[in-house]
């Protein structure tokens, strides 16, 4: 594609259409497949009715505690290697990352997801 303006030649990027829906109940865990991790506010299991339940449906949990201090970079190394732990006997290849919580959790998965293994999908499923 040619820009007149900057009398460039810039790229076309084609991306990835996202999928957004709206439900009144958790999705089931096979919907994500079975190479499968649950990152959540371990507050979630407290407030959430059935939530307990639905995450042992995945093939591996992570719990973390939401807010500004598990985005610190000094302290995604501990998290990186907790979670390879988890999901040592999944296949890189199909696993799904699914993130419940609120925007800290989320940041935090997204990176998780960008970082730890390629093409890795991510699903978020936001509770605030």
């Amino acid at each position: 594609m040619f820009n007149k303006q900057t009398k460039k030649k810039t790229a076309k990027h084609t991306a990835q259409k996202t999928k957004l829906h709206f439900v009144s109940a958790f999705p089931k865990p096979s919907k994500f497949g079975t190479e499968t991790l649950l990152i959540f506010d371990r507050k979630l299991p407290r407030y959430v009715p059935g939530f307990s339940k639905w995450a042992k449906g995945f093939a591996a949990n992570y719990a973390v505690t939401a807010g500004e201090r598990l985005k610190d970079l000094d302290c995604f190394p501990q998290h990186a290697k907790n979670i390879l732990k988890r999901t040592k006997d999944l296949s890189a290849r199909d696993l799904t990352i699914i993130v419940a919580g609120g925007g800290s959790v989320g940041d935090f998965g997204g990176f998780v997801a960008s970082v730890l293994k390629r093409g890795v999908r991510l699903v978020h499923v936001p509770t605030t």
